[in-house]
């Protein structure tokens, strides 16, 4: 995907992550207030996720605007002891399926075409400002 336009997302990935914030209601989080979704990809190197962030800024303003949502923004994670590095896009939304399975498509294509992993989101349990105690990768099993 190179173009500077956001993907919908496929009916399986908002099927699975239908089924992800259904487990999540289930653990008791409370899923209609707004929530900070943080969307991680890892890179083989910094030039790949510097490269995937510029053109994902632009993406993410367009969302942004598109869905009223508030300004997002990237970070860059290095550990010195491996080569790869982390990306994680933090957005405030709501936690509609739709929105964060286009968010998390849109992320992921881009991710692609930089030699990105997959996209993987998550977000902090409000009830108790740390992250959820059941990760998005332990309701997908």
């Amino acid at each position: 995907m190179k173009s500077e336009t956001y993907t919908e997302p496929s009916e399986a990935l908002i099927a699975e992550n239908a089924i992800i914030f259904q487990r999540f209601e289930e653990n008791g989080v409370d899923l209609r207030q707004e929530l900070s979704f943080e969307f991680t990809i890892e890179f083989p190197s910094k030039q790949d996720a510097e490269a995937f962030v510029d053109q994902a800024r632009a993406l993410m303003r367009s969302i942004e605007a598109d869905h009223r949502l508030g300004k997002s923004d990237a970070t860059l994670f290095c550990d010195e002891d491996e080569e790869s590095v982390d990306v994680t896009y933090s957005v405030s939304a709501k936690a509609e399926v739709r929105l964060i399975s286009m968010i998390e498509q849109t992320l992921g294509n881009l991710a692609a075409d930089h030699g990105g992993s997959e996209c993987f989101w998550e977000f902090p349990d409000p009830a108790n400002a740390e992250l959820s105690v059941n990760s998005v990768e332990e309701l997908k099993r």
